[in-house]
Protein backbone atom coordinates (compact mmCIF):
# COMPACT_ATOMS: atom_id res chain seq x y z
CA UNK A 1 0.00 0.00 0.00
CA UNK A 2 1.29 3.59 -0.86
CA UNK A 3 0.36 4.77 2.72
CA UNK A 4 0.38 2.27 5.79
CA UNK A 5 -2.51 3.30 8.01
CA UNK A 6 -5.75 2.93 5.84
CA UNK A 7 -8.03 4.17 8.53
CA UNK A 8 -11.84 4.86 8.93
CA UNK A 9 -13.70 7.41 11.24
CA UNK A 10 -17.45 7.38 12.28
CA UNK A 11 -19.03 10.28 14.18
CA UNK A 12 -20.68 8.80 17.22
CA UNK A 13 -21.69 12.16 18.89
CA UNK A 14 -23.76 14.01 16.63
CA UNK A 15 -26.89 11.86 17.65
CA UNK A 16 -26.07 8.40 15.93
CA UNK A 17 -24.79 5.74 17.84
CA UNK A 18 -25.17 1.88 16.19
CA UNK A 19 -25.89 -0.79 17.47
CA UNK A 20 -23.30 -3.64 17.84
CA UNK A 21 -24.44 -5.60 15.47
CA UNK A 22 -23.93 -2.59 12.83
CA UNK A 23 -20.39 -1.82 14.03
CA UNK A 24 -19.53 -5.50 13.54
CA UNK A 25 -21.18 -5.71 10.26
CA UNK A 26 -19.03 -2.15 9.70
CA UNK A 27 -15.93 -4.01 10.49
CA UNK A 28 -16.69 -7.19 8.30
CA UNK A 29 -16.61 -5.18 5.33
CA UNK A 30 -14.37 -2.50 5.99
CA UNK A 31 -11.63 -5.72 6.47
CA UNK A 32 -12.53 -6.62 3.67
CA UNK A 33 -11.87 -3.11 1.75
CA UNK A 34 -8.42 -3.63 3.52
CA UNK A 35 -8.69 -1.07 6.03
CA UNK A 36 -6.56 -1.54 9.12
CA UNK A 37 -7.66 1.75 11.66
CA UNK A 38 -11.00 2.59 12.70
CA UNK A 39 -12.11 5.67 15.01
CA UNK A 40 -15.33 6.17 16.39
CA UNK A 41 -15.54 9.66 16.96
CA UNK A 42 -16.22 10.33 20.71
CA UNK A 43 -17.17 13.96 22.24
CA UNK A 44 -19.82 12.59 25.31
CA UNK A 45 -20.83 8.95 24.23
CA UNK A 46 -18.73 6.84 26.21
CA UNK A 47 -20.42 5.62 29.58
CA UNK A 48 -18.17 7.45 32.11
CA UNK A 49 -18.94 6.70 35.35
CA UNK A 50 -20.00 9.30 37.40
CA UNK A 51 -21.06 11.75 34.41
CA UNK A 52 -24.23 10.12 33.51
CA UNK A 53 -25.63 13.92 33.01
CA UNK A 54 -23.94 14.37 30.07
CA UNK A 55 -24.80 10.93 28.58
CA UNK A 56 -27.84 9.53 29.98
CA UNK A 57 -30.00 10.28 27.11
CA UNK A 58 -27.82 8.86 24.21
CA UNK A 59 -26.92 5.43 24.44
CA UNK A 60 -23.39 5.81 24.58
CA UNK A 61 -20.48 2.59 24.28
CA UNK A 62 -19.67 0.79 27.46
CA UNK A 63 -16.78 0.07 28.48
CA UNK A 64 -17.31 -3.91 28.05
CA UNK A 65 -18.85 -3.11 24.33
CA UNK A 66 -15.21 -1.23 23.57
CA UNK A 67 -13.64 -4.39 24.63
CA UNK A 68 -15.83 -6.38 22.53
CA UNK A 69 -14.87 -4.30 19.48
CA UNK A 70 -11.54 -3.89 20.11
CA UNK A 71 -11.47 -7.93 20.40
CA UNK A 72 -13.54 -7.76 16.79
CA UNK A 73 -11.25 -5.83 15.23
CA UNK A 74 -7.94 -7.41 16.33
CA UNK A 75 -9.21 -10.82 15.13
CA UNK A 76 -9.84 -8.77 11.81
CA UNK A 77 -6.42 -6.77 11.30
CA UNK A 78 -7.95 -3.30 12.24
CA UNK A 79 -6.78 -1.32 14.66
CA UNK A 80 -9.85 0.66 17.01
CA UNK A 81 -7.61 3.45 17.76
CA UNK A 82 -9.53 5.77 20.89
CA UNK A 83 -11.34 9.19 20.00
CA UNK A 84 -11.96 11.47 22.20
CA UNK A 85 -11.96 15.21 21.75
CA UNK A 86 -10.31 16.91 24.28
CA UNK A 87 -10.49 20.67 23.89
CA UNK A 88 -12.44 21.94 21.74
CA UNK A 89 -16.14 20.32 20.54
CA UNK A 90 -17.00 19.93 24.17
CA UNK A 91 -20.86 21.71 24.20
CA UNK A 92 -22.63 19.22 25.68
CA UNK A 93 -20.13 19.22 28.60
CA UNK A 94 -19.89 22.39 28.54
CA UNK A 95 -23.32 23.54 28.10
CA UNK A 96 -24.16 21.75 30.99
CA UNK A 97 -24.20 24.15 33.98
CA UNK A 98 -21.67 21.41 36.15
CA UNK A 99 -19.00 21.97 33.98
CA UNK A 100 -19.79 25.13 32.63
CA UNK A 101 -16.70 26.11 35.06
CA UNK A 102 -14.46 24.61 32.89
CA UNK A 103 -15.37 26.23 29.94
CA UNK A 104 -13.35 28.97 28.25
CA UNK A 105 -16.65 31.26 27.43
CA UNK A 106 -18.70 31.16 30.20
CA UNK A 107 -21.47 31.97 28.57
CA UNK A 108 -22.48 31.28 24.88
CA UNK A 109 -20.25 32.55 22.45
CA UNK A 110 -21.31 34.16 19.00
CA UNK A 111 -18.30 33.22 16.19
CA UNK A 112 -19.34 35.76 12.89
CA UNK A 113 -17.64 33.69 10.73
CA UNK A 114 -20.05 30.72 10.50
CA UNK A 115 -22.90 32.64 12.21
CA UNK A 116 -23.63 30.36 14.93
CA UNK A 117 -23.12 30.30 18.89
CA UNK A 118 -20.47 28.13 20.67
CA UNK A 119 -19.86 26.83 24.24
CA UNK A 120 -17.77 24.28 23.42
CA UNK A 121 -14.03 24.93 24.23
CA UNK A 122 -12.29 23.76 27.47
CA UNK A 123 -10.65 26.86 29.16
CA UNK A 124 -6.67 25.59 29.75
CA UNK A 125 -6.10 25.19 33.22
CA UNK A 126 -5.12 22.24 35.75
CA UNK A 127 -8.58 22.15 36.24
CA UNK A 128 -9.31 20.79 32.40
CA UNK A 129 -6.03 18.83 33.05
CA UNK A 130 -7.94 16.63 35.60
CA UNK A 131 -11.54 16.75 34.34
CA UNK A 132 -9.45 15.06 31.28
CA UNK A 133 -7.54 12.47 33.38
CA UNK A 134 -10.73 11.20 34.70
CA UNK A 135 -11.47 10.58 31.26
CA UNK A 136 -8.61 8.89 29.60
CA UNK A 137 -8.46 6.72 32.83
CA UNK A 138 -12.02 5.77 32.21
CA UNK A 139 -11.69 5.41 28.43
CA UNK A 140 -8.32 4.26 27.35
CA UNK A 141 -7.62 0.94 29.10
CA UNK A 142 -10.62 -0.36 27.18
CA UNK A 143 -8.48 -0.50 24.00
CA UNK A 144 -5.17 -2.43 22.60
CA UNK A 145 -3.83 0.35 20.60
CA UNK A 146 -1.35 2.67 21.87
CA UNK A 147 -2.81 5.50 19.99
CA UNK A 148 -5.46 7.97 21.04
CA UNK A 149 -6.67 10.97 18.81
CA UNK A 150 -7.31 14.06 21.19
CA UNK A 151 -9.18 15.94 18.71
CA UNK A 152 -8.34 19.53 19.54
CA UNK A 153 -9.65 21.05 16.73
CA UNK A 154 -11.67 24.07 16.08
CA UNK A 155 -11.10 25.69 19.14
CA UNK A 156 -13.05 28.72 18.40
CA UNK A 157 -13.40 30.42 21.73
CA UNK A 158 -9.95 29.99 22.61
CA UNK A 159 -8.86 33.66 23.69
CA UNK A 160 -12.10 35.37 23.80
CA UNK A 161 -13.16 34.30 27.55
CA UNK A 162 -11.22 33.42 30.72
CA UNK A 163 -8.20 32.78 28.75
CA UNK A 164 -8.10 36.51 26.95
CA UNK A 165 -5.56 37.76 28.88
CA UNK A 166 -3.04 35.43 28.72
CA UNK A 167 -3.66 35.13 24.91
CA UNK A 168 -2.96 38.52 24.47
CA UNK A 169 0.45 38.42 26.05
CA UNK A 170 1.32 35.00 25.19
CA UNK A 171 -0.02 34.71 21.57
CA UNK A 172 -3.30 32.70 21.37
CA UNK A 173 -1.54 30.09 19.23
CA UNK A 174 1.02 29.26 22.21
CA UNK A 175 -1.46 28.92 24.51
CA UNK A 176 -3.19 26.68 22.45
CA UNK A 177 0.38 24.62 22.00
CA UNK A 178 1.03 24.76 25.76
CA UNK A 179 -2.15 22.93 26.71
CA UNK A 180 -1.65 20.59 23.36
CA UNK A 181 1.22 19.55 25.49
CA UNK A 182 -0.05 19.08 28.97
CA UNK A 183 -2.71 16.87 27.19
CA UNK A 184 -0.17 14.57 25.32
CA UNK A 185 1.80 14.09 28.52
CA UNK A 186 -1.35 13.00 30.18
CA UNK A 187 -2.07 10.46 27.23
CA UNK A 188 1.30 9.72 27.60
CA UNK A 189 0.88 8.32 31.70
CA UNK A 190 -1.78 5.89 30.01
CA UNK A 191 0.62 4.70 27.38
CA UNK A 192 -0.81 6.23 24.38
CA UNK A 193 0.79 8.25 21.57
CA UNK A 194 -1.40 10.98 20.32
CA UNK A 195 -3.14 12.07 17.55
CA UNK A 196 -4.44 15.27 16.91
CA UNK A 197 -6.29 17.62 14.10
CA UNK A 198 -3.80 20.20 12.71
CA UNK A 199 -5.82 23.05 11.63
CA UNK A 200 -5.05 25.24 14.46
CA UNK A 201 -1.37 24.95 14.76
CA UNK A 202 -1.63 25.21 10.59
CA UNK A 203 -2.77 28.79 11.54
CA UNK A 204 0.83 29.29 13.02
CA UNK A 205 3.09 27.09 11.00
CA UNK A 206 6.19 28.44 12.69
CA UNK A 207 5.09 26.56 16.14
CA UNK A 208 5.04 23.14 14.46
CA UNK A 209 8.47 22.41 14.99
CA UNK A 210 7.77 22.76 18.65
CA UNK A 211 5.09 20.30 18.99
CA UNK A 212 5.60 17.57 21.45
CA UNK A 213 7.68 14.40 20.15
CA UNK A 214 5.78 11.59 19.07
CA UNK A 215 2.52 13.24 18.17
CA UNK A 216 1.26 12.72 14.94
CA UNK A 217 -1.24 15.41 12.88
CA UNK A 218 -4.06 14.92 11.25
CA UNK A 219 -4.33 16.97 8.31
CA UNK A 220 -8.10 17.11 7.46
CA UNK A 221 -9.66 19.02 4.63
CA UNK A 222 -13.03 17.93 3.14
CA UNK A 223 -13.17 20.24 0.05
CA UNK A 224 -12.29 18.96 -3.42
CA UNK A 225 -9.40 22.01 -3.70
CA UNK A 226 -8.30 21.47 0.02
CA UNK A 227 -4.61 22.48 -0.02
CA UNK A 228 -3.39 19.19 1.08
CA UNK A 229 0.51 19.58 -0.50
CA UNK A 230 0.90 23.06 0.81
CA UNK A 231 0.15 21.79 4.70
CA UNK A 232 1.04 17.87 4.11
CA UNK A 233 4.82 20.23 3.41
CA UNK A 234 4.91 21.97 6.49
CA UNK A 235 4.23 18.95 8.55
CA UNK A 236 7.16 17.11 6.49
CA UNK A 237 9.80 19.69 6.77
CA UNK A 238 9.40 19.92 10.36
CA UNK A 239 9.70 16.08 10.59
CA UNK A 240 5.59 15.64 12.16
CA UNK A 241 4.76 12.76 11.40
CA UNK A 242 0.96 13.40 9.77
CA UNK A 243 -2.32 11.25 8.26
CA UNK A 244 -4.50 13.11 5.60
CA UNK A 245 -7.94 12.86 6.67
CA UNK A 246 -10.42 13.45 3.97
CA UNK A 247 -14.24 13.10 3.66
CA UNK A 248 -17.11 10.68 2.58
CA UNK A 249 -18.71 14.21 1.61
CA UNK A 250 -21.71 12.55 3.42
CA UNK A 251 -22.74 14.57 6.41
CA UNK A 252 -25.16 18.15 5.33
CA UNK A 253 -26.54 16.74 2.39
CA UNK A 254 -29.25 13.43 2.85
CA UNK A 255 -27.85 12.47 -0.31
CA UNK A 256 -24.15 13.15 -0.53
CA UNK A 257 -21.78 15.35 -3.20
CA UNK A 258 -20.16 12.39 -5.40
CA UNK A 259 -18.18 14.79 -7.00
CA UNK A 260 -16.94 16.87 -4.30
CA UNK A 261 -15.74 13.52 -2.62
CA UNK A 262 -13.85 11.71 -5.92
CA UNK A 263 -11.80 14.89 -5.94
CA UNK A 264 -11.22 15.31 -2.32
CA UNK A 265 -10.23 12.03 -1.75
CA UNK A 266 -8.62 11.43 -4.81
CA UNK A 267 -6.24 14.78 -3.87
CA UNK A 268 -5.68 13.73 -0.35
CA UNK A 269 -4.11 10.56 -1.04
CA UNK A 270 -2.15 10.99 -3.92
CA UNK A 271 -0.57 14.40 -1.53
CA UNK A 272 -0.06 12.65 0.98
CA UNK A 273 1.97 9.76 -0.71
CA UNK A 274 3.72 12.16 -2.29
CA UNK A 275 4.42 14.09 0.99
CA UNK A 276 5.77 10.67 3.04
CA UNK A 277 2.16 10.65 5.06
CA UNK A 278 1.95 8.04 7.61
CA UNK A 279 -1.41 7.50 6.76
CA UNK A 280 -4.98 8.09 5.43
CA UNK A 281 -7.88 8.51 7.76
CA UNK A 282 -11.10 8.68 6.03
CA UNK A 283 -14.05 11.00 7.89
CA UNK A 284 -17.39 10.59 8.25
CA UNK A 285 -19.55 13.32 9.96
CA UNK A 286 -22.87 13.24 11.56
CA UNK A 287 -23.08 17.44 11.55
CA UNK A 288 -26.69 18.53 12.46
CA UNK A 289 -28.24 15.53 13.25
CA UNK A 290 -26.39 12.66 11.58
CA UNK A 291 -29.86 12.79 8.95
CA UNK A 292 -28.25 11.10 6.14
CA UNK A 293 -28.23 6.85 5.84
CA UNK A 294 -25.27 4.56 6.12
CA UNK A 295 -25.83 3.86 1.91
CA UNK A 296 -24.71 7.21 1.50
CA UNK A 297 -21.11 6.81 2.48
CA UNK A 298 -20.90 3.58 1.41
CA UNK A 299 -19.11 5.21 -2.28
CA UNK A 300 -16.87 7.54 -0.13
CA UNK A 301 -15.69 4.30 1.99
CA UNK A 302 -14.89 2.01 -1.42
CA UNK A 303 -13.25 4.39 -2.66
CA UNK A 304 -11.15 5.73 0.32
CA UNK A 305 -9.55 3.08 1.01
CA UNK A 306 -8.91 2.01 -2.71
CA UNK A 307 -7.16 5.60 -3.45
CA UNK A 308 -5.13 4.93 0.42
CA UNK A 309 -3.82 1.83 -1.22
CA UNK A 310 -3.03 3.19 -4.91
CA UNK A 311 -3.52 6.72 -5.57
CA UNK A 312 -2.00 6.86 -8.43
CA UNK A 313 -4.42 4.36 -9.82
CA UNK A 314 -7.97 6.78 -8.80
CA UNK A 315 -8.93 6.93 -12.40
CA UNK A 316 -9.30 3.13 -12.67
CA UNK A 317 -11.11 3.18 -9.17
CA UNK A 318 -13.94 5.27 -10.36
CA UNK A 319 -14.28 3.53 -12.90
CA UNK A 320 -14.52 0.44 -10.77
CA UNK A 321 -16.85 2.04 -7.74
CA UNK A 322 -20.32 1.53 -8.67
CA UNK A 323 -19.60 -2.05 -8.98
CA UNK A 324 -17.53 -1.94 -5.94
CA UNK A 325 -20.14 -0.52 -3.92
CA UNK A 326 -22.67 -2.90 -4.20
CA UNK A 327 -20.38 -5.59 -4.21
CA UNK A 328 -19.26 -4.92 -0.79
CA UNK A 329 -22.09 -3.11 1.29
CA UNK A 330 -24.82 -5.15 0.09
CA UNK A 331 -24.68 -8.46 -1.25
CA UNK A 332 -28.33 -8.02 -2.26
CA UNK A 333 -27.16 -5.40 -4.65
CA UNK A 334 -27.32 -6.13 -9.03
CA UNK A 335 -23.36 -4.75 -8.31
CA UNK A 336 -22.67 -2.17 -10.11
CA UNK A 337 -26.39 -0.49 -10.59
CA UNK A 338 -26.43 0.07 -7.12
CA UNK A 339 -23.45 1.55 -6.81
CA UNK A 340 -23.77 3.84 -9.96
CA UNK A 341 -27.58 5.05 -8.25
CA UNK A 342 -25.80 6.08 -5.50
CA UNK A 343 -22.94 8.13 -7.27
CA UNK A 344 -25.98 9.65 -9.68
CA UNK A 345 -27.55 10.88 -6.96
CA UNK A 346 -25.25 11.92 -4.58
CA UNK A 347 -23.95 14.89 -7.92
CA UNK A 348 -27.71 16.65 -8.05
CA UNK A 349 -26.55 19.17 -5.47
CA UNK A 350 -24.39 20.76 -8.48
CA UNK A 351 -27.26 22.10 -9.75
CA UNK A 352 -27.32 24.54 -7.31
CA UNK A 353 -24.32 26.88 -6.23
CA UNK A 354 -21.72 25.25 -4.55
CA UNK A 355 -20.86 26.16 -0.63
CA UNK A 356 -18.84 24.84 2.03
CA UNK A 357 -18.97 21.44 3.35
CA UNK A 358 -22.84 20.94 2.68
CA UNK A 359 -25.20 21.35 -0.01
CA UNK A 360 -27.00 24.38 -0.62
CA UNK A 361 -30.57 22.66 0.84
CA UNK A 362 -30.06 21.32 4.32
CA UNK A 363 -27.45 24.77 4.53
CA UNK A 364 -30.64 26.55 4.48
CA UNK A 365 -33.06 24.05 5.97
CA UNK A 366 -31.28 23.54 9.49
CA UNK A 367 -30.43 27.43 10.21
CA UNK A 368 -32.40 29.95 11.70
CA UNK A 369 -34.89 31.85 9.48
CA UNK A 370 -33.23 35.03 10.62
CA UNK A 371 -29.64 33.44 10.22
CA UNK A 372 -27.46 36.13 8.10
CA UNK A 373 -25.83 32.66 6.21
CA UNK A 374 -28.94 31.46 5.26
CA UNK A 375 -30.18 34.73 3.87
CA UNK A 376 -26.91 34.63 1.93
CA UNK A 377 -27.04 31.23 0.12
CA UNK A 378 -31.01 31.90 -0.74
CA UNK A 379 -29.86 35.60 -2.85
CA UNK A 380 -27.09 33.64 -4.69
CA UNK A 381 -30.36 30.66 -5.75
CA UNK A 382 -33.01 31.78 -8.16
CA UNK A 383 -36.20 29.58 -8.34
CA UNK A 384 -35.39 28.43 -11.68
CA UNK A 385 -32.67 26.18 -10.02
CA UNK A 386 -34.25 24.77 -6.96
CA UNK A 387 -37.15 24.02 -10.00
CA UNK A 388 -34.48 22.33 -11.85
CA UNK A 389 -33.50 20.09 -9.48
CA UNK A 390 -36.30 18.71 -8.31
CA UNK A 391 -36.71 17.57 -11.68
CA UNK A 392 -33.13 15.81 -11.45
CA UNK A 393 -34.55 14.41 -8.53
CA UNK A 394 -37.69 13.09 -9.63
CA UNK A 395 -36.71 11.83 -12.79
CA UNK A 396 -33.65 9.84 -10.64
CA UNK A 397 -36.53 8.18 -8.58
CA UNK A 398 -38.80 7.50 -11.20
CA UNK A 399 -36.08 5.47 -12.72
CA UNK A 400 -34.93 3.75 -9.16
CA UNK A 401 -37.78 2.92 -8.96
CA UNK A 402 -38.87 1.48 -11.89
CA UNK A 403 -36.07 -1.12 -11.50
CA UNK A 404 -34.74 -1.21 -8.06
CA UNK A 405 -31.20 -1.74 -7.84
CA UNK A 406 -31.60 -4.49 -4.79
CA UNK A 407 -33.24 -6.19 -2.75
CA UNK A 408 -32.72 -5.42 0.07
CA UNK A 409 -35.91 -3.53 1.74
CA UNK A 410 -34.00 -1.81 4.48
CA UNK A 411 -31.51 -0.20 1.57
CA UNK A 412 -34.28 1.09 -0.83
CA UNK A 413 -36.46 2.58 2.36
CA UNK A 414 -33.12 4.70 3.41
CA UNK A 415 -32.13 5.63 0.14
CA UNK A 416 -35.87 6.94 -0.82
CA UNK A 417 -36.58 8.76 2.75
CA UNK A 418 -32.93 10.72 1.97
CA UNK A 419 -34.55 11.68 -1.47
CA UNK A 420 -38.01 12.47 0.31
CA UNK A 421 -36.01 14.59 3.20
CA UNK A 422 -34.42 16.27 0.08
CA UNK A 423 -37.52 16.81 -2.10
CA UNK A 424 -38.96 18.79 1.22
CA UNK A 425 -35.75 20.61 1.92
CA UNK A 426 -36.04 21.69 -1.70
CA UNK A 427 -39.60 22.96 -1.53
CA UNK A 428 -38.57 24.80 1.84
CA UNK A 429 -35.94 26.92 -0.28
CA UNK A 430 -38.91 27.42 -2.63
CA UNK A 431 -41.14 28.86 -0.01
CA UNK A 432 -38.37 30.99 1.52
CA UNK A 433 -38.10 32.72 -2.23
CA UNK A 434 -41.90 33.19 -1.72
CA UNK A 435 -42.86 30.86 -4.45
CA UNK A 436 -46.29 29.13 -3.70
CA UNK A 437 -46.79 25.62 -2.24
CA UNK A 438 -48.80 23.60 -1.05
CA UNK A 439 -48.32 23.85 2.75
CA UNK A 440 -50.35 21.69 4.17
CA UNK A 441 -49.06 18.73 1.70
CA UNK A 442 -45.43 20.04 2.58
CA UNK A 443 -46.29 19.46 6.37
CA UNK A 444 -47.66 16.19 5.96
CA UNK A 445 -44.81 14.80 3.74
CA UNK A 446 -42.32 16.14 6.39
CA UNK A 447 -44.72 14.28 9.09
CA UNK A 448 -44.47 11.05 6.92
CA UNK A 449 -40.20 12.00 6.50
CA UNK A 450 -40.24 12.07 10.09
CA UNK A 451 -41.77 8.81 10.89
CA UNK A 452 -39.96 6.90 8.33
CA UNK A 453 -36.61 8.71 9.71
CA UNK A 454 -37.31 7.29 12.93
CA UNK A 455 -37.77 3.46 12.12
CA UNK A 456 -34.86 3.31 9.95
CA UNK A 457 -32.84 4.48 12.63
CA UNK A 458 -33.63 1.99 15.00
CA UNK A 459 -32.85 -0.60 12.13
CA UNK A 460 -29.43 0.04 13.12
CA UNK A 461 -28.77 2.50 15.13
CA UNK A 462 -29.41 2.73 19.07
CA UNK A 463 -32.35 4.55 20.61
CA UNK A 464 -30.46 7.37 22.19
CA UNK A 465 -29.77 10.97 20.28
CA UNK A 466 -32.78 10.14 18.08
CA UNK A 467 -35.08 12.63 20.04
CA UNK A 468 -32.69 15.06 18.79
CA UNK A 469 -32.26 14.39 15.47
CA UNK A 470 -35.63 13.88 14.93
CA UNK A 471 -36.58 17.24 16.62
CA UNK A 472 -34.20 19.22 14.27
CA UNK A 473 -36.91 17.86 11.81
CA UNK A 474 -40.32 18.39 13.83
CA UNK A 475 -38.90 21.87 14.47
CA UNK A 476 -39.21 22.91 10.58
CA UNK A 477 -42.71 22.45 10.80
CA UNK A 478 -43.66 25.36 12.45
CA UNK A 479 -41.92 27.33 9.78
CA UNK A 480 -44.48 26.55 6.95
CA UNK A 481 -47.64 28.08 8.06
Amino acid sequence: PALAHRGYMLDISRCKVPTMESLKEMVDVLAELRCNELQLYTEHTFAYAGHERVWADFSPMTPEEIMELDIYCRDRFIELVPNQNSFGHLDRWLKNPFYTHLAESETPWYYEPWDAVYQATLYPSAGAVEFLRDLFSQLLPNFSSDTVNIGCDETLELGNGRSKERCRIEGTHNVYLDFLTKINDLAGEFGKKVQFWGDIILNSPELIDKLPSGVTAMEWGYEAAHPFAGDCAKFAAAGVPFYVCPGTSAWNTFIGRTSNMLANISNACSEGAKAGAAGMLLTDWGDGGHHQYWPVSWPGICYGMACAWNPSAAEEHTRLLPEATGTFWDRQSHGASLGAALLELGDIYKNLPAIHNAAVWCSVFFRKEDSVRAREILASITPEMIRKTLKKLADWQKRFLAAPPTDNELVLREISNGVRMTQCALEYLLYRKNIRINKQKWRDDMMSVIAEHEYLWLRRNRRGGLHESSGNLRCLLDRVR
